[in-house]
């Protein structure tokens, strides 16, 4: 048994012996490739002294007519992002809080009457149905509605001013400059 397990060790200390000459090897061979490599490429690089000095000829611009076509839809494509509709921090009137859907819609319906580009939003949260309304970018503007809507006795109970995330539309120029 002893002398297996030395014929084993033994055997197993040439192979070890026979991987790292490979290993050596390859690394040689390795390090004579990558330094053959480097030679080459570095001998590529021939050095040309180039005339800075532009002649009096006519330069001759070949284009396809594509590319035009995708300037113009690039463009195009660039104006209609900057008009959405961009979501930012502002300010929104929760005007009722109830349980009745039917009270909810009356002062709904009131409301879209006294003010009808002002944007309504319904939200059911159980067991309340909320009534938030406007898209208010300013505070003192959406103040300035509340006392409109305090005064008009629209609604009998308190109208909070509610910050929120809102849809602000971009304002359109009267006189855009044109760019030549």
């Amino acid at each position: 048994m002893i002398l297996a397990l030395a014929v084993a060790e033994k055997n197993t200390n040439n192979a070890m012996e026979k991987k790292h000459k490979y290993f050596l090897s390859f690394k040689k061979i390795a390090f004579i490739l990558m330094g053959m490599l480097f030679y080459y490429c570095g001998a590529a690089q021939n050095l040309v002294e180039i005339d800075s000095t532009i002649n009096d000829q006519d330069v001759l611009i070949f284009k396809d007519s594509r590319i035009d076509v995708l300037g113009e839809k690039m463009r195009d494509y660039n104006a209609n992002l900057s008009n959405k509709t961009k979501i930012v921090n502002g300010y929104r009137l929760m005007v009722i809080s109830a349980t009745d859907r039917a009270t909810a819609m009356k002062v709904r319906t009131a409301i879209l009457q006294k003010y009808p580009n002002q944007k309504l939003y319904m939200i059911f949260q159980a067991p309340n149905i909320k009534l938030k309304m406007g898209n208010f970018a300013d505070r003192e503007e959406a103040k300035k509605v509340r006392a409109e809507l305090i005064a008009a006795k629209i609604v009998s109970g308190n109208i909070f001013l509610v910050p929120e995330p809102i849809e602000l539309k971009p304002v359109k120029n009267k006189n855009p400059k044109s760019v030549d």
